[in-house]
């Protein structure tokens, strides 16, 4: 009883392998239990005031961000060392990593892996990161492909060319493990956020018959992909006492 007053059933469906993403359901909106549903792995929080469809538009965008950890990354930097250090980094969190090291051979692997994010070293010989992003930037399939660059140039005038050519944000060298995950993260967060709002009526807010279906098909693939049945945990709040 101890563990489910301090909503320890929370923290085991978050932490179960694979785990179960919960969505919160509360007859209050404060903010202390909001901060201590995220504290225990909470997805999402829903108050019981919120229409049904606003209720499944936080279980979709819980699945969408589940995905998030799914994407495609293409990183191109002419050191081999420093593309097995992002494809280390970056794969601990789910994500794929293809990398090249020779910025000629950059727009083919482009094409072939059509990656959710690019990460482009500033300085290499022949083409720099700058001249790819440019390229990036002007092509109607890929330019919006967010993009992080990789620098050991800090001064201003370097990190100016770096944002005029286009970028998203830059990580520096040499990299730092929590930064570099952080901002790849929260890029393809916000990807994800404003393809939701496109996928949306405009007038009523409610996802479009396109977005419905593509998240009933991301739950079908998931629970494919984990050999059993997927899972999508609604807590009701209200039932437990241990944020009273």
């Amino acid at each position: 009883e101890d563990a489910v007053d301090d909503l320890g059933l929370l923290e085991d469906l978050a932490e179960s392998d694979p785990p179960i993403p919960v969505v919160v359901l509360s007859g209050t909106e404060t903010l202390l239990d909001r901060v201590e549903v995220a504290r225990r792995g909470g997805r999402a929080f829903v108050a019981r005031t919120r229409t049904p469809w606003q209720m499944i538009d936080a279980d979709s965008e819980t699945v969408a961000q589940l995905h998030r950890s799914n994407a495609k990354i293409l990183a191109i930097d002419d050191d081999p060392a420093i593309s097995a250090t992002l494809q280390a980094l970056l794969g601990e969190h789910g994500l794929s990593v293809s990398t090249i090291n020779d910025s000629l051979g950059f727009w083919d692997s482009l094409e072939e892996v059509r990656p959710d994010l690019l990460v482009l070293d500033l300085d290499m010989p022949q083409l720099n990161g700058i001249d790819l992003c440019m390229a990036v930037r002007s092509d109607s399939r890929f330019g919006q492909l967010p993009i992080v660059f990789l620098t050991a140039r800090t001064d201003a005038a370097s990190v100016q060319r770096i944002f005029d050519a286009g970028a998203d944000d830059y990580v520096t060298k040499p990299i730092v493990a929590p930064e570099l995950v952080t901002r790849v993260l929260n890029r393809l967060e916000r990807v994800t956020l404003l393809r939701q709002f496109a996928e949306r009526d405009s007038l009523t807010g409610i996802p479009d018959r396109r977005r419905s279906t593509a998240v009933l098909e991301d739950l079908l693939a998931m629970s494919d992909r984990f050999g059993q049945p997927l899972a999508l945990a609604a807590i009701d709040l209200d039932s437990f006492k241990g944020l009273n």
